[in-house]
Formats: structure tokens, C-alpha cells, sequence
């Protein structure tokens, strides 16, 4: 889900840059382009609030549920929804004629930005006290105690990797359109900046894909193809035929 939203992205950044026509309408294409900045951007924050209640509130049955998760996919869908309602009302920076004195610049720097990096640094400082706090609890709680502390710095490390790179990403263009200095950036850094955010999501995705052991299997066992197993298929269905046609004569 975050490479097509990044791929979306990247194709409507390219296209506004490129100046190409849309038979969208412009209200319509700037309320899509924010929903989807605030769908990448409140994900890490969804992804905090359940990393949260998974390392703290470990022992109720909800938290380690698969239906948790699900619900925190949707709620972030719902609130993304909901948050880019204002670019529908309000001709945006995806208009010929945008309302250049409104309120929507600085509501998307507040609502997109700045709010959810809130709810992450509150959920990773919140889940680094208490790593923090049950460390001293390490020396005495026997084995299990320090691979569950091991596992829960190294969860922690991931997010506050994967955040940071991703607010490297946004906020050039968040502060450059909020600000509209635009105009005093040359063409080639703001066609840069613009295309920033879609690069950096998709350096999370490989961050993330690196850091997990269990996907870097998974992907290894389906691209990477072994030929001695392959040879060995081989001389197995040659074998069936030869048999086959040996019990049919």
C-alpha cells in the first residue's frame, strides 16, 4: 500500500510540475493529493499507536488480536478522509486560480505535518520510557525478559528510523508551500523538493523490508530461485513422462 501511494503520488507531483492538463477537477485533484499525504503521513502515526499498545498493553487479547490492527488501518483511513475535506470547498495550489490569502496552507502544515509528528514523538517517547523503565528488570527476569526488551529497542530504533527519514521527505514542501517561497527557489531545487516526499517513502519501504528478517526470507524464497532445486525438478518430470509413456506401451 505505501508504493502505490507513493507511485500516486510521484504521478501527481510530476504531472503538476510538467503543467499537464487533468480531466480531474482541481479541487478534486488537490483534495486527492493531500488525502493521500495525510494517509502516508498518519500511517506512521497509526503504526505508533498500535507498536504502543502491542509493546505496553501486551497481555490483553485485543492488542495481540489480528483485528487491532485492522482497526487501526481504518481508522487512519478515516481520519485521512476526513482531514483533507477542505481541499474540496477551497481552490488549492492545484487551481489556475488559487485564494492565495486562505487558511489552507498553514491548516495543512498544522493537520498533515506537524499533528502527526506530535502523535509519533508521543508514542515512541511513551514506549521508550517504558523500555527504558522495564530494563532494569532485565538482570532479574531470566532470558525471555531480555530477547522481549531486545525486540522492543529494536522496533523502537525502526520506527524513529522510519519517521525521521520520512519527515526529511515532507517537510521542504510542507514549509515551501506554506510560507509560498516558491518563487525564490530555483526550478530544478523545488522540482527536487517536490518529488522528495515519494523518494523517501520509498526508501522507508526499504528500510522496513531490510530491518524485518521474515519479509528479507520471504522475498529471497519467491525471487530467488535455486538451481540444483530446479535441476531436480526437472529430472523428476522427465522421469514421469519416460514412466508414462513406458506403462502406456
Amino acid at each position: 500500500m505505501s508504493t502505490l501511494l507513493s507511485v500516486v503520488m510521484l504521478m501527481m507531483t510530476i504531472k503538476r510540475i510538467q503543467n499537464l492538463s487533468s480531466i480531474l477537477p482541481c479541487r478534486f485533484e488537490g483534495y486527492s493529493i493531500d488525502m493521500t499525504a495525510c494517509l502516508m503521513m498518519y500511517s506512521h502515526g497509526v503504526a505508533a499507536f498500535s507498536r504502543q499498545f502491542t509493546i505496553i498493553d501486551a497481555i490483553k487479547h485485543f492488542f495481540r488480536s489480528i483485528k487491532c490492527p485492522w482497526c487501526f488501518i481504518g481508522f487512519g483511513w478515516f481520519i485521512s478522509i476526513i482531514a483533507a475535506l477542505p481541499y474540496l470547498f477551497v481552490n488549492s495550489f492545484t487551481c489556475s486560480v488559487s485564494t492565495v490569502e486562505t487558511f489552507l496552507p498553514y491548516y495543512t502544515l498544522v493537520n498533515t505535518f506537524i499533528l502527526s509528528t506530535m502523535i509519533v514523538d508521543i508514542c515512541n517517547c511513551h514506549v521508550f520510557l517504558y523500555v527504558h523503565k522495564s530494563s532494569r528488570q532485565v538482570r532479574t527476569g531470566g532470558q525471555s525478559s531480555k530477547v522481549s526488551y531486545a525486540r522492543d529497542i529494536h522496533l523502537l530504533k525502526v520506527m524513529i528510523g522510519t519517521f525521521t527519514i520520512f519527515s526529511v521527505g515532507w517537510a521542504p514542501v510542507f514549509l515551501t508551500q506554506t510560507f509560498r517561497k516558491n518563487n525564490y527557489i530555483p526550478s530544478a531545487v523545488d522540482a527536487c523538493c517536490q518529488i522528495l516526499p515519494s523518494l523517501t517513502m520509498s526508501i522507508d519501504v526499504v528500510f522496513l523490508i531490510y530491518t524485518n528478517e521474515s519479509v528479507r526470507v520471504f522475498l529471497k524464497k519467491l525471487f530467488v530461485r535455486h538451481p540444483q532445486h530446479g535441476q531436480n525438478k526437472l529430472v523428476q518430470t522427465v522421469l514421469q513422462q519416460t514412466l508414462h509413456t513406458i506403462s502406456n506401451h
